[in-house]
């Protein structure tokens, strides 16, 4: 089912009321039992207003992804645009007529990930390097990535970053690996005492 700009204001006008549902300082929003009651209210809410009467709750959490993920993906192109060093009249206005209204309480809580270039170029005298490009920070009064940042791996250099572990998989100490090579070698003197026999 697609819906049109009027339905996603008016459904983005709804959902700015959960709190919970968006806002990751919220202090209940961790709480999945809130969390469902909250979702429910809201498409109760939402059913009620016509042309929305054929939502469910799978339709409901689908479209809010799908217009969260567009909204961030048009966040990205104005961020992009005004770093690309472009005159204030080339910087990328969406073309959204939802993208203000969503913008207006998603803005303060939306993370824009800095991304990084793994790709090998080759320097000035032919050698190639591996470069990682990570962007300045961004920072305006309209578009901005929220004040408390979440930190992760992400922020860490690939160098300096530990490899996660399997699930289930065993960390094996220094000890473990001593052991193990005085089995070896155990096992290298008895076959080598065979021999000799």
């Amino acid at each position: 089912m697609k819906w049109n700009s009027n339905q996603i204001i008016t459904f983005l006008n709804i959902y700015e009321k959960y709190t919970i549902l968006w806002d990751i300082r919220d202090k209940d929003y961790k709480n999945s039992l809130k969390r469902a009651n909250a979702f429910d209210q809201f498409l109760k809410e939402l059913i009620a207003i016509e042309g929305f009467g054929d939502v469910n709750l799978d339709v409901l959490k689908t479209k809010l992804k799908t217009i969260k993920t567009v909204y961030r993906q048009e966040l990205n192109k104005c961020i992009k645009s005004k770093k690309s060093g472009s005159g204030t009249d080339d910087v990328y206005k969406p073309k959204l007529i939802w993208f203000a209204t969503a913008n207006e309480f998603l803005k303060n809580v939306t993370i824009i990930r800095k991304s990084t270039n793994n790709m090998i170029e080759q320097d000035s005298q032919g050698v190639e390097n591996e470069q990682q490009h990570m962007p300045d920070e961004y920072d305006d009064d309209q578009l901005h990535t929220p004040t408390n940042k979440l930190t992760s791996n992400e922020d860490v250099p690939k160098s300096i970053q530990t490899p996660k572990r399997k699930k289930g998989s065993k960390i094996v100490t220094r000890s473990g690996i001593e052991a193990a090579v005085d089995t070896l070698k155990k096992i290298v003197e008895k076959n080598d005492a065979n021999v000799d026999d």
